[in-house]
């Protein structure tokens, strides 16, 4: 059972409506194609885990703060035994490992992903420590995109990369799974954390008056023209 639907972030919607109508810039541009890049991925991740059989409480995009830092999970999902941690990348192309150093084919490097779920499971550990919310905790780092490679992968790891999904999700269906108040309660616990507004939302300033007018097509993103015959 789904208990928070995913929603297309904030920050993204205000991008798109701005991208027609002014000029962004590098920065937000790039920003821009990171968020729908990776909204497509959770998506993606959704539409995968509708495969998923067990009894299960399920919450997408949860924002939680500990002593003032905050960390955003993609997916938990509560099962009678444990709650499932998913930190989801849409990442396309080879990649590899070289230590701890998370790298493209070309060699270079960027943000590594087994960092960020590294981080967020050790503030959701932190913060279930509270009376009556400790629970098993397991992570999960998933590479949804099929065009994703990682070399150099360790064998034992959080990883489930694209060829691995299909067997991943068998192994998660064969657990039997029985909910009871105690995972209901964790679930509306979690939720009651969850912070409406992201501190983490960047756009460009822009005025009212120097943007574009107009009606813009659902469709192709062009702005309507619309010829009035006045004879």
């Amino acid at each position: 059972m789904i208990l928070k639907e995913r929603t297309k972030p904030e920050e993204l919607e205000i991008l798109l409506a701005l991208k027609p109508r002014m000029e962004l810039g590098e920065t937000a541009t790039i920003n821009l194609y990171t968020l729908e890049k990776g909204y497509e991925g959770e998506v993606q991740f959704d539409h995968w885990f509708t495969n998923y059989t067990p009894e299960s409480l399920i919450i997408n995009d949860l924002l939680l703060e500990l002593n003032g830092t905050h960390f955003q999970i993609d997916s938990l999902v509560i099962t009678q035994d444990r709650l499932h941690l998913f930190e989801v990348k849409n990442l396309e192309g080879d990649y590899y490992l070289d230590g701890d150093k998370f790298k493209t084919a070309a060699g270079a490097e960027i943000k590594n992903p087994l960092h960020q779920l590294s981080r967020a499971e050790s503030l959701l550990k932190q913060l279930l420590k509270n009376p009556g919310l400790y629970v098993s905790l397991e992570p999960n780092l998933v590479f949804i995109n099929p065009e994703f490679t990682l070399l150099q992968a360790p064998v034992k790891s959080p990883i489930v990369l694209p060829t691995q999904l299909n067997r991943f999700m068998d192994k998660m269906n064969r657990t039997s799974s029985k909910l009871t108040d105690k995972q209901t309660k964790l679930a509306e616990a979690l939720l009651s954390l969850h912070i409406k507004k992201s501190p983490f939302t960047r756009v460009p300033g822009y005025e009212l008056d120097s943007l574009r007018k107009g009606v813009i097509c659902e469709g192709c993103g062009v702005f309507w023209r619309v010829l009035i015959d006045i004879t």
